[in-house]
């Protein structure tokens, strides 16, 4: 499993009275779950793990919607991409 050193952060353990440096690594995209928002005719949708989740008016929309979806994910321990596909021509 390939992990990539983002940086470290500071880190309190809970009760404890000093700092130190954790870690924190992300996966790479193949080991992510992946967020796709794309442009259709009727404005754009937003997909995720290959799934439909929404289809929006606006990209600002969609991107919300993607973002929503990352945070859930965060929480649940699931690290997560987004990607913006480019037009078809």
């Amino acid at each position: 499993m390939g992990l990539t050193r983002v940086k470290d952060v500071p880190y309190t353990a809970p009760g404890a009275r000093f700092h130190f440096r954790e870690p924190v690594v992300m996966l790479d995209a193949a080991h992510c779950q992946r967020i796709e928002i794309a442009h259709v005719s009727e404005g754009w949708i937003v997909t995720e793990g290959g799934r439909l989740a929404g289809r929006f008016e606006t990209v600002e929309t969609a991107y919300q919607q993607a973002l929503a979806i990352c945070d859930d994910l965060f929480e649940q321990g699931v690290p997560s991409r987004v990607y913006e596909l480019p037009q078809a021509a």
